[in-house]
């Protein structure tokens, strides 16, 4: 079983028993690796000691960085004593390995070479793309993306709405309204999920609500409210446009880290073609369609 097997069948051993946990979180933590090779330093706190060697703290974070991605998605802290057991048995392992010195045997020097030559490789081009993602070209596709955006002249909407589950008591409450009742103190004592804060639901803009509810509101004029409960797979509403304004841009620091990721591609696909133009390449079978763009490296 090659290492990247190896890493996986952890991983689903993990996933198993972590799920009958039911503590899944939904954001996956950034920690990156070359090809599954996780390069540390040894520090820490020791976590174990195996035949009178110190296994470190950094070593059990080597482990979880090494993890697919999909076994990432719950922190360091939650799988520090899962992993464990898996540090332990590596190092076991290890130790076996250099025992019968297959350092030595040709296959294995062979594959250490080609593993050597990816994390080199991959290293470098992760560094030129860093380096070539600078504030200037960032703020440059930013400029452009806003320019575009107040182009459409986009309006967003404030808005509040009274949401309940009945449609014979929206029609009531919307002849209520009509007799001069106070929107907010009909959704403060009706309203099943923003009564706490007058149905306020502050300003949006379009695809920020369910296509039922925002088509509704940015048809209504500004200071009206919905003369029919409109229905969505919430309940029924009853919607009172307050005001209406230019979209707001967002800030160029809100918006950094989306504007990076979405240069990785094109970056890489520059500094690609920079060494083919300056490169000599012969590829004499006349079956191999020439590729100028090889896939990413793997993160």
């Amino acid at each position: 079983m090659g290492r990247p097997l190896l890493r996986l069948a952890i991983a689903t051993a993990l996933m198993v028993g972590i799920s009958a946990c039911d503590q899944m979180q939904s954001s996956t933590p950034v920690a990156n690796e070359i090809n599954g090779q996780a390069a540390t330093e040894i520090s820490g706190d020791v976590v174990a000691t195996v035949n009178g060697r110190d296994l470190h703290e950094s070593e059990l974070q080597a482990v979880y960085d090494g993890l697919p991605a999909e076994a990432r998605q719950l922190p360091f802290g939650f799988l520090h004593d899962q992993l464990l057991p898996v540090l332990v048995n590596w190092t076991l392992m290890s130790e076996a390995a250099d025992a019968a010195r297959y350092g030595d045997k040709p296959k294995v020097q062979q594959d250490i070479a080609i593993a050597s030559a990816d994390i080199i490789r991959d290293a470098w081009m992760f560094d030129r793309i860093e380096a070539e993602t600078t504030d200037e070209r960032l703020r440059a596709i930013y400029d452009e993306r806003i320019a575009e955006l107040l182009a459409d002249g986009e309006f967003e909407r404030h808005a509040r709405h009274i949401l309940v589950e009945d449609q014979e008591l929206a029609i009531d409450l919307i002849k209520q309204l009509d007799d001069g009742g106070d929107f907010v103190v009909l959704a403060n004592a009706h309203s099943i999920d923003t009564a706490s804060v007058d149905g306020d639901l502050g300003y949006f803009g379009r695809g920020a609500m369910v296509p039922e509810f925002e088509e509704a509101t940015f048809a209504m004029e500004v200071g009206r409210y919905s003369t029919e409960p409109v229905k969505s797979n919430f309940g029924y509403h009853i919607i009172l446009v307050e005001d209406e304004r230019p979209v707001i841009p967002p800030s160029f620091e809100s918006m950094r880290k989306e504007l990076a990721q979405s240069q990785v591609r094109a970056i890489y696909e520059e500094i690609i073609e920079g060494l083919r133009a300056s490169a000599t390449i012969d590829i004499p079978s006349a079956d191999v369609e020439e590729t100028a763009l090889e896939p990413l490296p793997a993160e």
